[in-house]
């Protein structure tokens, strides 16, 4: 794919960029990260650390990937100019001005900065180094340019498409850091900023949009995750170089194993990551069934913005009653990766545990199809077993059983409803939540459309044999990304399921942006966002030319 499809008529506000651990050693507490704003790039990521660069151009166009820019615009005598930079190294920034255009704004101490003729280095003040001012920064330049250009990505007929999954390319690279603590592997985060760590189901989702790319980062990032296993098979929610979290998080790991090893012969790599991938699944079984009743529960917390932090639905309306539930999802889930180990285990020669993967594929199921089915409303729930009765909260968690070999009549219920515009065919589906839900609202889990749940639910519709239904899924989840990145050149965490709130407005755990407010900011729905990223990639890479 030719590099003029990262160009854009437009200088969008809430990119980042930083220095990938594709091309050398990261930091995880000192390196750099800056975003792009409204009047130049910032870089505000190292609190209480601010600084900015000022470029003093209008009618800006540019040419950005993940760790290199390139600004077009008019000087003040309206005289056609470029500024361009690069990333040396985690801790420094290069800047190419040579009509001196650029002013760098620093709050603090924390950065450092000179000048040298055509060129501004910046960087974290505890490793700058002024020498790299003289680095050569066309080789930068072209090296970066090269690894965009050798991507082996699909081209398309649609320019805007090719230009949103150009940038989702660049923008996972600037996403992978190297091994450094706790984590042994290079590893992938959500987002340079604010999330910064690694999250258990977002590597999954990562590792699937990256097999497309490079098999190999794509294993070692899964296999990054991996590594945080405990002894006795509990594996953290998230984890960094310094801290590993005490709740686990959705089981899509040997799922997503299955599908980076679909082309690959061998067993080798199977061989190391199934038993790992066994553990874990056995921990979600041993220590989430609270009620010892079968089905198992999500985590429960009592902050009201975050009631299951586990679930990774944190503020679903499903938990707004805090108490233990047989979660819908979460054994839907483990069916799935139950089954996944079943066929893992097959293909490494291994068929008692196969047998016994499948035997248990087949108990969660029955109680889903038998306990979470309410035949009234053709609908999955969550159970609450102290009351013994569904919760009767109609949220996308209720299609996931689709993940599962349920009953035909139980597949229809569920088609049905993601045809019936009164519950879940709302303009951009699947909505977290419905929008006749008394508490529907854009916040987070509580109205909006996720990327990874029409991922799921499309990769379960092929299951079932539904391939029109999964296929209208993904064009209009497509659809719907480009549309936004059109407007604000970015991927945001989550959507508007009625198709009308701009990303930036949507309300986050309680809280609303202020107008005008471009970084990113902490109620913000995230720009940048890992997994909307790599599925969007993966979407387009498997069924471009379907839609």
């Amino acid at each position: 794919m030719d590099s003029i499809y990262l160009e854009s008529s437009r200088w969008f506000s809430g990119r980042l960029m930083a220095y990938s651990g594709i091309e050398g050693e990261t930091s995880y507490s000192s390196g750099i990260v800056v975003a792009t704003s409204p009047v130049g790039i910032g870089f505000n990521f190292k609190l209480p650390a601010k600084g900015s660069v000022l470029f003093d151009l209008t009618h800006k166009s540019s040419s950005i990937g993940g760790d290199f820019f390139k600004i077009n615009g008019l000087n003040s005598e309206g005289v056609k100019v470029e500024v361009a930079g690069v990333f040396i190294d985690t801790f420094h920034l290069l800047i190419h001005d040579p009509f001196m255009l650029s002013f760098f704004e620093q709050a603090d101490a924390d950065y450092a900065f000179i000048r040298k003729g055509d060129y501004l280095l910046i960087g974290t003040a505890a490793f700058f180094d002024e020498s790299l001012i003289d680095a050569d920064f066309a080789e930068y330049y072209q090296n970066y340019k090269a690894w965009f250009e050798s991507l082996p990505l699909v081209e398309t007929d649609n320019n805007q498409r090719n230009s949103t999954l150009a940038r989702s390319a660049c923008m996972m690279k600037t996403q992978i850091y190297t091994p450094e603590g706790h984590v042994k592997k290079r590893w992938s985060t959500p987002d340079r900023w604010p999330h910064r760590s690694m999250w258990l189901w977002d590597t999954a989702f990562h590792s699937i949009g990256w097999r497309h790319l490079d098999t190999a980062v794509a294993k070692e990032i899964f296999e990054a995750m991996l590594g945080l296993i405990r002894d006795d098979g509990f594996l953290p929610h998230i984890g960094n170089p310094r801290y590993i979290s005490n709740i686990t998080q959705p089981p899509v790991l040997a799922m997503a194993a299955c599908m980076l090893s679909e082309n690959d012969d061998s067993t080798g790599w199977l061989k190391e990551v199934y038993p790992l991938l066994a553990d874990y699944v056995s921990w979600d079984l041993n220590n989430r069934d609270t009620d010892g009743d079968g089905l198992v529960e999500w985590f429960i917390e009592e902050d009201e913005n975050c009631r299951s932090g586990e679930s990774g639905m944190d503020n679903s309306t499903r938990f707004d009653t805090a108490i233990q539930l047989g979660a819908v999802d979460f054994n839907a889930f483990l069916c799935n990766e139950s089954g996944k180990l079943s066929e893992l285990s097959a293909r490494i020669g291994n068929s008692d545990d196969s047998g016994k993967w499948k035997k248990e594929a087949g108990r969660i199921r029955d109680l889903i199809c038998s306990k979470l089915y309410d035949s009234k409303e053709k609908f999955f729930f969550d159970y609450n077993a102290a009351q013994n009765e569904l919760s009767g909260v109609l949220a996308s968690s209720g299609f996931l059983p689709l993940l599962c070999d349920i009953p035909e009549d139980q597949i229809e219920g569920l088609c049905a409803h993601l045809n019936n515009p009164e519950t879940f065919a709302t303009p951009f589906p699947i909505p977290s939540i419905v929008s006749k839900d008394a508490e529907h609202s854009t916040d987070m889990w509580r109205g909006p459309t996720w990327i990874c749940i029409n991922w799921l639910v499309a990769e379960a519709l092929d299951k079932h044999n539904r391939q029109e239904l999964a296929l209208a899924l993904r064009r209009k989840t497509v659809e719907e990304i480009e549309r936004w990145f059109y407007n604000y050149g970015t991927f945001f965490e989550y959507y508007d399921d009625q198709g009308a709130c701009t990303p930036p407005r949507l309300m986050r755990k309680g809280k609303t942006p202020a107008e005008g407010d471009h970084d990113c900011h902490p109620h913000q729905a995230i720009k940048d966002f890992g997994w909307t990223a790599t599925l969007y990639l993966d979407l387009v890479m498997r069924f471009s030319e379907k839609f």
